[in-house]
């Protein structure tokens, strides 16, 4: 006969298992797919940009301060998801081709309401998504699994969605709202257990900034000395906001940026032109998540093989010759490091919420910090230096980055803690 503890458990996992695929429908504030159907921060559209960047902000911060109460972001954040996709979602890999151009166009693939009411959901439902993976955690480690896939569902959807986002998203995300927000209520009693930081609050609005000071320059500062001052500032904060646990705030921010890049060209193929994509995608999720969280010294020789494909590409002329086998090894290695990370972070972080909050801010201050391979001769963003061997060399080196401060981190939590 079940306890009532083991049906909260239940409940709880389906709830975040829907989450999960549900966030990964939208993508998470900052991810690759707001990159994709924003733009790159632009003073053409820098209004409507703005205010996407604030609302996600804005939410996540309210949301990892009231995080013990994650069954209601659960519910908040799958109903305001659902709404948004279903009335006006913005097309897969819309923007691609016009971030690929050499003048990308700064619109919004939605309406501005909209997309503010999708960036502050999905916001919302990344932290519910992590207080319940933490409150199950409580009960047994192993649920450290959902973490990493949950941090590949948020920073690039098709690892998770695959095949659901070549269809109409409505369909999909209104079933999955409907099974999270049954779930999250029938999970019943039991906050999460950590301390939610009001520092991680206040340091993720700091990722709504690039945005800010393009509105008041008037220029775009991705690639410039401007975004690149901005984006250490930002990445410095997230870093020292972790405490003690820095190291794996700094790993999760470099693994995040390494690889976006290389995602922004394969974004297109991957959401359905080539059906294999997605399952290899899949895969690389469950492989890094599972390895990560059954074998203690996984998730840094992951992280560090994901580098290989990279250092092959951005070896290669152009930078974009690379052969198609290559590109689908490259999607499998990222997004199981991706997952790796997030999970091996789970294990150790008291606060899974506020690791969301502080890693976004990472990742986004480290990809902004990069504007000095990024800039063409005229001081401006060269995609080509984006996208080309420098750029691909540099994500091979955030790579390797992130592992070796993921060793450093496992050697900290074997130090004794003294109070």
């Amino acid at each position: 006969m079940s306890k009532p503890g083991d049906r909260v458990v239940v409940w709880a996992v389906a709830a975040a298992v829907a989450g999960v695929v549900l966030l990964g429908l939208a993508g998470a504030p900052q991810s690759v797919d707001f990159l994709l159907w924003t733009g790159i921060d632009s003073p053409h559209a820098v209004g409507a940009q703005l205010a996407v960047a604030v609302s996600g902000a804005v939410a996540t911060a309210v949301a990892v301060v009231l995080a013990r109460w994650w069954r209601w972001a659960l519910v908040a954040g799958a109903v305001g998801v659902a709404v948004a996709l279903a009335v006006d979602a913005p097309p897969s890999g819309g923007l691609s081709v016009r971030l690929r151009g050499a003048t990308p166009s700064g619109e919004l693939a939605m309406s501005a309401g909209w997309a503010c009411v999708l960036a502050a959901a999905a916001g919302v439902l990344l932290v519910g998504v992590l207080g319940a993976v933490q409150r199950l955690m409580s009960e047994r480690p192993r649920y450290a699994v959902l973490a990493g896939v949950a941090a590949c569902a948020g920073y690039f959807g098709v690892s998770v969605t695959g095949i659901l986002r070549g269809v109409d998203p409505a369909v999909p995300a209104v079933g999955m709202a409907l099974v999270t927000v049954g779930a999250a209520l029938r999970a019943g009693g039991g906050a999460t257990w950590g301390r939610t930081r009001p520092v991680a609050a206040v340091i993720v609005l700091l990722t709504a900034v690039p945005t800010a000071v393009v509105a008041l320059r008037g220029a775009e500062i991705l690639g410039t000395e401007v975004g690149g001052v901005v984006g250490v500032l930002l990445a410095a904060a997230a870093i020292a906001g972790g405490g003690r646990d820095w190291a794996f705030v700094g790993a999760l921010g470099a693994v995040l940026a390494a690889p976006v890049p290389m995602l922004v060209l394969l974004h297109s193929t991957a959401t359905g032109e080539v059906w294999y994509a997605w399952p290899i995608a899949l895969a690389g999720v469950l492989a890094g998540a599972v390895a990560a969280t059954r074998v203690a010294w996984a998730a840094p020789p992951v992280v560090a093989v994901a580098a290989l494909p990279v250092a092959a590409m951005a070896s290669q002329i152009g930078g974009k010759d690379f052969g198609v086998p290559l590109a689908w090894i490259f999607l499998g290695l990222a997004t199981a490091a991706v997952a790796a990370v997030g999970a091996v972070s789970a294990t150790a972080f008291p606060d899974l919420p506020s690791l969301g909050a502080l890693a976004t801010t990472a990742a986004v201050g480290v990809s902004h910090a990069l504007g000095f391979v990024r800039s063409g001769p005229d001081g401006a963003l060269d995609l080509d230096n984006v996208v080309g061997p420098a750029g691909q060399g540099v994500s091979a080196v955030l790579l390797l980055a992130g592992a070796a401060l993921l060793v450093l981190s496992t050697v900290r939590q074997r130090e004794p803690v003294t109070v």
